[in-house]
């Protein structure tokens, strides 16, 4: 009898550290989780955002912020960082600390006043519409038609209206898309792959916004949008 309620102490011992394990595991699941999407909602740089109305200067954020993005009808409303490469802020929030989110960034080789006739922004592709989560969304026609219009601000307080002109889907190996070259080229592979598209006017520059389909694969979702001078809200001085 001794042995078997010794057995039996044992055996509850056991069943309680276990349970004690697997609490802790999911302490540690649900702060991770919480962390990876505190760093998404990027918490505390909003008073940099430029649509309020006592925003704070950008360059106070960070060397590297070069822009605001803002896209209606989405959560994306975001600082926008440029790195000395593309993998700097892949994986560290605006502030320069560790994220799993990253940050939106303008790829290293753009000029960071969007003086070239093709810019490249990339984000992850975060559950809720978080980041550039929200992406996917513009591949349906109906939310596509009525959510075309951004605002990217930049840094100097220029601000370019950002029209939403195509999307779809590409692959990273793509080096008309990725490899921020020729503008003629790059438009007629939008108007040969683009699931919804519309008209992209001469004379303007192209602004590419892309996002990974999913965690494994080579795949992109990639929606575009054109700015033009013609068209600069405000300069904040």
């Amino acid at each position: 009898m001794k042995l078997i309620s010794m057995l039996n102490g044992i055996y509850d011992a056991l069943l309680t550290l276990l349970f004690l394990v697997c609490l802790s595991l999911g302490g540690y699941v649900f702060y991770d989780t919480l962390q990876v999407y505190q760093g998404a909602a990027q918490r505390g740089t909003m008073i940099y955002d430029p649509a309020g109305e006592e925003a704070a200067p950008l360059g106070e954020l960070s060397d590297a912020c070069i822009a605001w993005l803002s896209l209606e009808g989405t959560n994306v409303n975001y600082p926008l960082m440029q790195g000395q490469d593309n993998l700097e802020f892949l994986n560290k929030d605006p502030y320069g600390e560790y994220s799993l989110a990253g940050s939106l960034f303008l790829d290293f080789r753009n000029d960071a006043l969007f003086r070239d006739p093709y810019s490249l922004i990339y984000g992850h592709h975060m559950e809720g519409g978080a980041m550039f989560g929200a992406l996917d969304a513009y591949l349906k026609r109906g939310f596509f038609e009525k959510h075309r219009s951004g605002t990217l601000t930049l840094r100097d307080g220029t601000r370019y209206p950002l029209h939403l002109f195509a999307a779809m889907d590409s692959d990273a190996s793509d080096s008309v898309v990725f490899g921020i070259g020729d503008r003629e080229e790059l438009a007629a592979r939008i108007y040969e792959c683009a699931e919804n598209l519309h008209e992209l006017p001469e004379n303007t520059r192209i602004v590419g916004l892309s996002t990974c389909k999913d965690a494994v694969s080579s795949e992109r979702t990639v929606v575009f949008g054109w700015i033009d001078d013609a068209e600069v809200k405000e300069v904040r001085q």
